[in-house]
């Protein structure tokens, strides 16, 4: 093909990107690439292509190659590290099932579990293939999340302070997140008990469960089962995450193919202090600022979610959930707070049993 045509196949590729045919686009891409084999405009196109179609080691490779050709194109740069901030965060499988039959264990003990603080549960791994957790993957804990959350304003500022290169387009793209658990076989869902503290006027383990049952039922296509969900024998959290007789009994009693269960723990903070706000003068009419004390009241959710095999017992996939808000005053909704956090971590939550699509900007080059 003679630089024209090339250009026009790149260009038409872009197109067909923007209408969401990206199968298209690769297939122009691709003959480009015969051609052009060290653009690294062609692999940047080709790792966003494979990213939608959720071939993430093709798509890794693909931007290495771009990064590598064309160090100094920032578009591919941003796509790159949106990339990583996804891989990391959504794309590892989690703790994997045991797949041995559990050894005969004691019948379980039936009762409420004793709480315990609940940093022994937030800070209990148990076995990962995961980069980490929700709050943790790269660096850990609140490190980790503040360097995210500021890479992530860092790119935005970026991109609103640089105007893309000619030959650049911004585009929305929809990337598959695969489940994190097999969910081959499975029918019959059952929630049961939390472990949880007496927390801000609401029994939020009881409050977990609805929520669970009502999104489970609402998102996917597994039936809840409705009865009181089991106790929970009162031993250690350790220990309660192996004792694979306890859940297969649950299980078994119930018919049910999975067990949902978990601990969460939901608090108030008073956030009261004095703030600095903007004011216009009622005598001059300029605006001034002035410190004054304002009521505040923090709220904190934090979930760890636990998924129980129903034939054996085993524990398939487990993971940890922070959300927190700050509101105006002290006399806010304890509940409407709760369902608020709550709903903040419903596509989190329903992404372990079902495939989520998540939507992310990138750049393509049109020519």
């Amino acid at each position: 093909m003679s630089p024209r045509q090339l250009r026009e196949q790149i260009s038409f590729g872009a197109d067909m990107a923007q209408k969401g045919n990206w199968r298209e686009a690769m297939f122009r891409w691709k003959r480009v690439l015969e051609q052009e084999p060290n653009n690294p405009k062609l692999h940047n196109n080709l790792a966003v292509a494979y990213e939608t179609l959720g071939d993430y080691s093709r798509a890794e490779e693909e931007y290495k190659i771009a990064m590598k050709g064309g160090p100094d194109l920032k578009e591919v740069r941003q796509n790159y590290t949106l990339f990583r901030n996804f891989y990391d965060r959504y794309s590892k499988t989690g703790t994997r099932e045991e797949t041995a039959p559990p050894p005969p264990q004691p019948p379980p003990a039936r009762g409420c579990i004793a709480w315990l603080p609940i940093t022994a549960l937030l800070t209990h791994r148990g076995r990962r293939t995961m980069a980490e957790g929700r709050d943790r993957r790269g660096l850990g804990g609140k490190a980790g999340r503040l360097l995210t959350v500021f890479a992530g304003l860092l790119l935005l500022c970026l991109a609103a302070a640089e105007p893309a290169l000619a030959g650049a387009v911004k585009v929305t793209v929809g990337i598959p997140i695969p489940e994190k658990i097999n969910t081959t076989g499975i029918k019959k869902v059952l929630v049961a008990r939390f472990v949880a503290a007496d927390s801000s006027n609401i029994d939020a383990g009881r409050e977990m469960v609805s929520f669970l049952r009502r999104e489970i039922a609402r998102g996917t296509s597994f039936q809840v089962l409705e009865v009181e969900p089991p106790n929970l024998p009162e031993q250690p959290v350790e220990d309660l995450l192996k004792n694979w007789t306890f859940w297969k009994h649950i299980a078994e009693e119930n018919g049910a193919d999975l067990v949902v269960s978990g601990r969460v723990g939901f608090a108030s903070h008073d956030r009261s202090g004095f703030v600095q706000e903007d004011m216009t003068s009622p005598v001059t009419g300029q605006k001034v600022r002035r410190t004054v004390y304002a009521e505040r009241e923090d709220f904190e959710l934090r979930v760890n979610l636990w998924f129980f095999k129903g034939a054996n017992g085993a524990l398939l996939y487990q993971d940890s959930f922070k959300e927190s808000q700050l509101y105006e005053g002290k006399s806010n909704d304890t509940l409407q707070a709760f369902y608020e956090l709550t709903e903040r971590l419903r596509a989190d939550i329903l992404g372990v049993l079902v495939p989520q699509k998540r939507q992310d900007p990138r750049f393509i080059f049109t020519d």
